[in-house]
């Protein structure tokens, strides 16, 4: 064999193991979003919630969701399920806002066309950060767009990737039954069985993370909770809940909405300049605006209250506990069934949360 004959086999050899690895990838379909090839199978692999989101997105045994970040994480589907008669998925990302969430929204949305029949949206600061267009460029994490709705050509020039390797190999692991699979309803509780330190969380609870040694110093607290203050007399536009607002609406008029503004620790709230809590009050005034669609109700539990003024309820400025994600449920239920908020959540929020 001459060397010109070797190098032309190698390389076509080479080209043809590529090609069939291309094409194996694509049918195992890591992340499960039945695209061009992918096997049709639900599996949903031991991946980070940004991967796994689209496969549970998809899944045609849901037709309720739960939207938003860590700070909506704690809602439990099977709680939800169970007051409401529906079946839930969770859908939140820790570290996402408007662009990832609407992303998300919009491709449960594609895959669930007339089915939906309630979503749930965490409404945090993110949301209430004036004048940031909800696109790429305003994420604070790096997000996999091309797995969610992005054109079928995206997609398959992100999929040849040693982290698409990595999942397609999961993901065999868990179809051969050598691991098990990530709970089907995206549930993550950050709170039950992780140790809790009352001490530490008083000391640090501006740390949103709860990972640093040090509280967030008095100057950055207002920045990661609204961006840049603004004077109270500013008239504000929020482009997230607009576009939101458009989502929503896609849905058509079965699909009930529940807008929710997640609890904070009151001393968050009290340490607010009047600036941006004139922001949080148009922000609020804007989702209301959305809630006067039919079928769409807003929850606003970012209050001063008997429940948010104790600190064993978080774990940090922004993330409650159980007892609190408990009640929340039930206001939620109340509200998707078309009841009054039951007495026990208005006591521990000091007025109903569906209120003005």
């Amino acid at each position: 064999m001459t060397w010109a004959r070797f190098i032309r086999t190698t390389l076509l050899s080479t080209a043809g193991i590529a090609a069939a690895g291309y094409i194996a990838l694509l049918w195992l379909d890591p992340y499960g979003t039945g695209r061009l090839l992918g096997m049709e199978k639900t599996v949903v692999p031991t991946l980070s919630p940004r991967l796994t989101g689209a496969a549970r997105a998809r899944d045609p045994a849901f037709d309720a969701t739960v939207l938003g970040n860590s700070t909506i994480q704690l809602l439990d589907p099977e709680r939800l399920d169970a007051e409401t008669g529906l079946r839930f998925v969770q859908l939140s990302i820790p570290g996402t806002g408007p662009a990832e969430q609407l992303a998300i929204l919009r491709w449960f949305a594609e895959n669930h066309s007339g089915t939906v029949r309630a979503l749930v949206v965490g409404l945090d600061p993110v949301w209430c950060r004036p004048d940031e267009r909800p696109d790429a460029a305003a994420i604070q994490n790096p997000f996999p767009f091309w797995i969610y709705g992005a054109s079928d050509l995206e997609y398959a020039l992100n999929i040849p990737d040693l982290r698409t390797i990595n999942a397609a190999a999961d993901r065999i692991k868990v179809l051969l039954g050598l691991r098990g699979a990530a709970r089907r309803d995206g549930y993550n509780d950050y709170d039950t069985g992780h140790p809790y330190d009352e001490a530490k969380v008083r000391e640090h609870f501006w740390d949103v993370t709860a990972q640093a040694d040090v509280a967030v110093p008095e100057e950055e607290k207002e920045t990661w909770l609204l961006g840049e203050p603004r004077p109270p007399g500013a008239a504000l536009d929020f482009p997230g809940l607009s576009a939101l607002g458009e989502a929503i609406s896609g849905f058509g008029p079965t699909a009930k909405t529940v807008l929710v503004f997640p609890p904070v620790y009151a001393e968050v709230l009290a340490a607010m300049t009047a600036g941006n809590r004139a922001t949080l009050s148009q922000c609020r005034a804007a989702a209301m605006e959305i809630a006067e669609r039919p079928n769409v109700t807003v929850l606003d539990f970012r209050r001063d209250a008997p429940l948010t003024r104790e600190i064993a309820n978080f774990r940090d400025g922004i993330h409650y506990r159980k007892p609190v994600a408990h009640l929340m449920e039930l206001a939620i239920a109340d509200a998707l069934n078309g009841r009054p908020t039951r007495a026990e959540v208005t006591a521990a929020f000091g007025a109903d949360p569906a209120g003005p």
